[in-house]
């Protein structure tokens, strides 16, 4: 299909640069940046005493064009990590929500001084609302439990960590065997909290004989969350003979209470066939009808098993990771089951340069080995076009940048195997020409021209993919002209890079926390501050 976007300058309501070699420019309120709210990142070189921070709304004076980020005193945040009066060599790390809707959260960290137990963090004091969760990680997880706390810091905080240790410690001790009492060894074991999926408890691994050990501290009601859960983990997700075998039983504080005053845990694993030795191939037919090896994709193999036990629910899963070869072949171990099939989800993603998408599908392992149908991939679609600038000349080194549209939480993760395409920008050539592959989806496009150029960049807004798009000529927009002044809170200028977000109308209607109805922001404008702490930033005339 063909979608013709011309981006059109309105250079004859704005004065122009006295520099011929650059395009005309206006400033406000001559010419508008489009109508949407902005937030900032200030990013800040290490080493100086200011932390990067972010700005969730920035106005434009669409008057004066100018703009200042008033850049907070960063707060010190600082104690001691003891456990037992002896110093424990950790990472501590603050981390907190971004203040620009759509984006990840934010961190700051800090490692333990190993001869006398202290740290400090240099973070932005918090706004109304929001706080900071500060979780310590031991460098020795099987002698000593993870301990995090939340903190509103507004001024230098104090924060010290006493981990427990001996009798502040509760220990949960059993067996791991298999479905023939067969002991299951240098499995990793440890209690995490069920819904964030952090470990709550020292670190075990079993040994041969299937025994394992590992310590929590005593008041198991603050586990924070109305679930527990008692992982196991056996093998290597990127050893095809093995794979990565994850256990997880699921219990309420009370159930795992109990069983620390019996001090002994017994896990059966439930029963599982031999593994079947499976060969399968890659292809994809190509632009000349025959078929094509796909070497290099990533492919994710997964399938899981669900047993009642007598202590809640006990869920095992399979999961291999593995490469396509030069033949586009992989070879793995998978399991059947009773009745001689079992369904795993497959997962192909090719490398960004591939001419095929990446896919999710199924496959039915019986009990015998052997080689499997070829797995199949479609061709990824061809997105054409052209960039010209103001005069119609063509636009050479503008580089084409696709971005899918979904949520933050999509983004992040998936509670099926999704699949993650590898998205290559395109850039153009003499003739200001470009062609790139995409996977079939919905995508937003950023057109973002070289420095030399002086123009601003522009996404061009959501395109449903379904077949080759050709975008038509796109003419570069005009820039108009905003400056920043970042300064600290004393009045001082700061040397930093500034990048201007663009935030999508939509997640000013989402609840807080709603991360599967929050879009990703865009980068519209980037720029360095000179040592006055001025920086010019170019963004698109609306």
């Amino acid at each position: 299909m063909r979608a013709a976007w011309a981006l059109f300058l309105m250079a004859s309501a704005c004065a122009g640069s006295d520099d011929p070699d650059q395009p005309y420019a206006c400033r406000p309120p001559e010419c508008v940046a489009p109508a949407q709210a902005y937030g900032a990142e200030i990013v800040i070189p290490d080493g100086t005493a200011v932390p990067s921070t972010e700005f969730g709304h920035v106005d434009l004076n669409e008057t004066t064009g100018a703009f200042a980020l008033n850049v907070p005193a960063a707060v010190l945040v600082r104690g001691v990590v003891l456990s037992g009066g002896a110093p424990v060599p950790a990472t501590v790390v603050a981390t907190r929500p971004s203040r620009i809707s759509g984006r990840p959260d934010v961190f700051y960290q800090s490692i333990v001084d190993e001869t006398d137990g202290t740290y400090h963090i240099l973070v932005p004091p918090n706004i109304e609302g929001e706080s900071y969760t500060v979780r310590v990680s031991p460098n020795e997880p099987t002698r000593y439990p993870p301990i995090s706390s939340t903190v509103s810091v507004k001024e230098e905080q104090p924060l010290d960590f006493d981990i427990p240790s001996g009798e502040a410690l509760v220990h949960l001790r059993g067996t791991i065997t298999d479905a023939l009492q067969t002991a299951v060894g240098d499995a990793r074991v440890s209690v995490r909290d069920a819904l964030l999926q952090t470990d709550l408890s020292t670190t075990g691994r079993t040994d041969e004989n299937g025994h394992f050990e590992i310590s929590l501290p005593l008041d198991v009601k603050t586990y924070g969350g109305a679930s527990l859960a008692l992982s196991v983990t056996s093998g290597d997700v990127g050893k095809t003979n093995t794979g990565l075998l994850s256990m997880v039983l699921t219990v309420a504080p009370a159930e795992l209470k109990a069983k620390l005053v019996e001090d002994a845990l017994g896990l059966q694993l439930p029963a599982v066939p031999s593994k079947t030795h499976l060969s399968y191939r890659v292809v994809g037919m190509g632009s000349n009808g025959i078929d094509q090896n796909i070497a290099g994709a990533s492919v994710r193999l997964r399938t899981n098993l669900v047993d009642p036990t007598r202590l809640g629910n006990f869920t095992v899963r399979h999961e291999v990771q593995t490469t396509t070869n030069s033949e586009g072949k992989i070879e793995v171990d998978l399991y059947s089951d009773q009745m001689g099939a079992r369904t795993y989800e497959v997962a192909i993603s090719p490398t960004g340069d591939s001419e095929f998408q990446a896919s999710s599908t199924t496959i039915t392992v019986g009990v015998a080995s052997g080689v499997g149908a070829p797995i199949r991939l479609q061709q990824r679609k061809i997105i054409t076009g052209r960039v010209l600038d103001a005069s119609g000349m063509p636009l050479k080194n503008v580089v084409i940048q696709p971005a899918i549209v979904q949520s933050t939480a999509a983004t992040a993760a998936s509670t099926s195997l999704a699949t993650s395409p590898s998205l290559s920008n395109a850039t153009t050539d003499s003739d200001g020409r470009f062609a790139l592959r995409v996977d079939a989806g919905n995508y937003e496009f950023a057109v973002i021209p070289p420095a030399s150029a002086h123009l601003p960049r522009r996404w061009l807004p959501g395109i449903q993919v379904v077949g080759d798009v050709d975008l038509g000529s796109l003419v570069a927009p005009m820039p108009v002209t905003f400056d920043a002044l970042v300064v600290r809170a004393d009045g001082m200028p700061i040397s930093a890079t500034v990048r201007l977000f663009g935030i999508p109308a939509a997640n000013s209607g989402c609840e807080s926390g709603n991360t599967n109805c929050v879009l990703p922001p865009r980068l519209q404008a980037e720029a360095m501050t000179g040592s006055d702490g001025h920086a010019t930033l170019l963004l698109a005339t609306e």
